[in-house]
C-alpha cells in the first residue's frame, strides 16, 4: 500500500504534523469547554457529531502530510469496483490487511483485559476501596491513549507509511504545548504527586483553605470538592494546599452542657457516665463511648461540663446532636437543674 504515499520532506511533514496535532487539541477542549454542562439531547448529539468529524478530519491530515495520494486513492477505489481487481488486490496486501485486523483486535483485547483486572482486583481492606477506584480512573485513562497511539504507529508502519515525521511532530507539539501550558504541566505533576503520595482519594472529606467537603471527583489536571450544602468547588491541582484529609483517622469530639449552681456536679457526671452508653449503645458510629471528663468552665450562671467521644470520621455531627439530646433527657429524669431552673 505504500504506492498511495509519497516521498514528503521529514522536516515540513514534523512541523505540519506537530502544527495538525495542536489544533486538534485546542479545538477538542475548546469543544469540551463548550458542551461541558449541556444535558441536552440534541446538543449531546451535536458534541458527538463535531468530535468524530475533528477526529476524522485530523486523521485525513496527518495522512495527508505524511505524503498521503488522493489521486492513486481514487484511482485503486474506481479499479477495486471489478471482482478481478479486488481479488487481486486483497491477494497482494493480505498480509498488510491481516496485520492491521490483528493491530485493532490485540490493542482491544489488551484494554478490554486491564479494564477487567482492574475490575476483578479487590482492595485488601474495605478503607482501600477509595484509592481503588482513584487509581482505577486514572490509569484506564493513561493506558487507552498509551494503547491507541501505539496502535496507530504500528498501523501506518504496516501500510508502509514512513512514521518518523508523525513522531517527530508529536514531539515538537508535545514541547509546543508543554513552554504554552506550563500551568497545565504543572497541574499534571501536581495531580500525579496526590495520587502517588496518597494525599486524598474520592470519597475523602477534605479541608482546602477552609473550603471543606467530600472529594467527588480527582483527575490528573483538578479536583472537585462538594460541601454539605451542595456547593461544588473545582481546584487545579497546583492550588490544593494547605490541605486537610478528615478521613484518615477517627475522630474524637466533644460537647458541653450546662448545669445550675445548686446541682449536685458529680451526680450530674455520674448519671450522664451511666446511662450516655445504655441509650446509644446501637448507633454503630461510635467507637468510644461518650464521657464527662470533668468541668470546663464557671459562669455566673452555670457549670459546663464537657463530654468527649470517639466516632468514625466525619460522623459526629449528628452523633453530637443526638449526645446533647440524650442528656437533656438523663438530666430531667434525673431532676438536675438547668441554669436558671429553681428548686421546687
Amino acid at each position: 500500500m505504500s504506492e498511495f504515499f509519497s516521498p514528503t520532506n521529514a522536516i515540513v511533514s514534523s512541523i505540519l504534523s506537530a502544527v495538525a496535532i495542536i489544533i486538534y487539541f485546542v479545538l477538542s477542549w475548546l469543544i469540551k469547554k463548550l458542551f461541558k454542562k449541556n444535558t441536552n439531547k440534541g446538543l449531546a448529539v451535536l458534541n458527538l457529531f463535531l468530535n468524530l468529524f475533528l477526529a476524522a478530519a485530523f486523521i485525513v491530515s496527518i495522512l495527508f502530510i505524511l505524503g498521503l495520494n488522493i489521486t492513486a486513492v481514487c484511482n485503486k477505489v474506481v479499479s477495486l469496483a471489478t471482482r478481478d481487481n479486488l481479488k487481486v488486490f486483497l491477494t497482494e496486501n493480505i498480509s498488510k490487511i491481516v496485520g492491521v485486523i490483528l493491530t485493532i483486535v490485540i490493542a482491544s483485547i489488551i484494554m478490554s483485559s486491564f479494564i477487567a483486572i482492574l475490575k476483578a482486583t479487590k482492595a485488601r481492606r474495605p478503607e482501600d476501596q477509595k484509592r481503588k477506584r482513584t487509581l482505577d480512573k486514572v490509569l484506564v485513562s493513561i493506558v487507552r491513549y498509551v494503547v491507541i497511539i501505539v496502535s496507530a504507529v504500528i498501523i501506518l508502519f504496516i501500510l508502509g507509511v514512513n512514521v518518523i515525521p508523525a513522531l517527530a511532530g508529536l514531539g515538537i507539539a508535545g514541547l509546543v504545548l508543554g513552554l504554552g501550558a506550563q500551568k497545565l504541566i504543572t497541574d499534571f505533576i501536581s495531580g500525579l504527586f496526590i495520587i502517588l503520595e496518597h494525599h486524598f482519594d474520592v470519597g475523602d472529606i477534605i479541608d482546602v483553605g477552609g473550603f471543606k467537603g467530600e472529594v467527588i471527583d480527582l483527575g490528573l489536571k483538578t479536583t472537585k470538592i462538594r460541601n454539605w450544602q451542595g456547593q461544588v468547588k473545582i481546584l487545579s491541582n497546583s492550588e490544593v494546599s494547605n490541605l486537610i484529609n478528615c478521613s484518615l483517622n477517627n475522630t474524637v469530639f466533644s460537647t458541653t452542657f450546662d448545669v445550675s449552681y445548686q446541682a449536685d456536679v458529680n451526680r450530674a457526671m455520674e448519671v450522664v457516665n451511666n446511662e450516655l452508653p445504655v441509650m446509644l449503645k446501637d448507633n454503630e458510629n461510635i467507637l468510644v463511648m461518650p464521657r464527662c471528663n470533668g468541668v470546663s468552665a464557671l459562669t455566673a450562671r452555670s457549670i459546663t461540663i464537657n463530654v468527649v467521644a470517639t466516632a468514625k470520621n466525619e460522623s459526629h455531627y449528628q452523633l453530637t446532636r443526638d449526645i446533647n439530646t440524650a442528656i437533656k433527657e438523663i438530666l430531667e429524669k434525673n431532676n438536675i437543674k438547668f441554669p436558671g431552673e429553681t428548686n421546687d
